[in-house]
């Protein structure tokens, strides 16, 4: 009987694996990103701080309810430029131009700082006082910075970023608002030509060491209640 049931359990757990195996593959292929077709047509994009609070809200509890803002698998093996915390990224275009990006300059910090102000100027740009002159002007700058989450390619980040700068530098009111902010971001892509470190390859999860790849969701963090105004 015993034996028995250790053949059992010797067939199980390799059966077990192989399943979990084939619909994690099955779930990567999907084309598309499964939340924006479960949440399409929810909300809306009025300008207001409101509405990005919400959409973002509704997005990450979507993302929690399919079990999409957990590691991708059991384990994984990559480069050392790439941090343990890129997983907490929940949006799927967001995570994988990052990913892009660290793959491109092979320098994680200053691509979390980048991501981190585009973040930053997006809630200032949502912030500014409203004004009939700059509705336009706005809302040319919210489809073009909804792209550069999205993109990794040179030229088209630089086209994005010359954009947004032309549409802030034509406006008096979003020039003494957001002013500082582009440049700030436009700064912070142009560190990530920076040279650093090569990295090294490593197997996640990471030792302690590996700690400061965290900085990212701390900021995130930190985004939040500064645009919150609360923690609760």
């Amino acid at each position: 009987m015993f034996q028995y049931i250790l053949r059992r359990l010797l067939i199980f757990i390799p059966t077990l694996f192989v399943i979990s195996l084939v619909a994690f593959s099955l779930s990567k292929l999907a084309p598309g990103d499964p939340v924006e077709l479960l949440i399409k047509g929810k909300g809306g994009d009025s300008g207001q701080m409101a509405d990005l609070k919400a959409g973002e809200r509704t997005y990450l509890e979507t993302a929690e309810r399919l079990g999409l803002d957990l590691p991708l698998f059991y384990i994984g093996f990559t480069s050392a430029a790439y941090p343990d915390t890129l997983h907490r990224i929940v949006k799927k275009s967001e995570r994988e131009a990052l990913s892009s990006l660290t793959a491109q300059y092979g320098n994680w910090q200053a691509v979390s700082n980048y991501y981190l102000q585009i973040k930053k100027f997006e809630a200032d740009l949502y912030a500014a006082p409203e004004d009939s002159a700059a509705t336009l002007a706005k809302r040319k700058i919210r489809i073009a910075l909804k792209d550069l989450y999205q993109n990794y390619q040179t030229p088209k980040i630089s086209s994005l970023l010359g954009q947004i700068t032309e549409q802030v530098k034509g406006d008096s009111l979003l020039q003494t608002h957001i002013g500082g902010g582009i440049q700030q971001l436009n700064d912070q892509y142009g560190a990530l030509s920076k040279p650093t470190l090569p990295p090294t390859a490593c197997s996640y999860p990471p030792s302690n060491g590996m700690a400061s790849t965290t900085n990212i969701t701390a900021g995130l963090a930190d985004f939040w209640w500064a645009t919150s105004g609360s923690r609760t």
